[in-house]
């Protein structure tokens, strides 16, 4: 399985002002922000917690290059941010290096999912 985060090859518009710029991340031409919704970070291990985190890595790269690339000001994790309440320790780490990576990059605003 091939880890390294994806950016889209092409910026697409969805609708004037809003534009796709990688898998599952629109990015908000007025506002200067990236959203993606429903990250579900650390969700190998509430699944199953022999399986590798990789996936947190994986959006969080995928995140970081698309912020980047577009010098965004915001980033917005719109629900679901993490999979579940209860996750290893090991986990709750890579979830907080995740989350600090971004706030390195921009301004995160998380928002509570259901």
């Amino acid at each position: 399985m091939n880890s390294a985060p994806q950016p889209a090859a092409r910026i697409v518009e969805l609708a004037p002002g809003v534009s796709a710029v990688a898998p599952g991340v629109l990015w908000m031409h007025a506002s200067r922000a990236i959203v993606a919704a429903d990250v579900h970070l650390g969700y190998e291990d509430v699944i199953g917690g022999a399986l590798p985190i990789w996936s947190t890595g994986e959006l969080t790269g995928t995140l970081r290059i698309a912020a980047q690339r577009m010098q965004a000001r915001e980033i917005i994790l719109l629900g679901d941010v993490i999979h579940a309440s209860r996750m290893s320790d090991g986990a709750a780490r890579a979830v907080r290096t995740a989350l600090h990576a971004l706030r390195s990059i921009a301004e995160l605003t998380l928002i509570a999912g259901n």
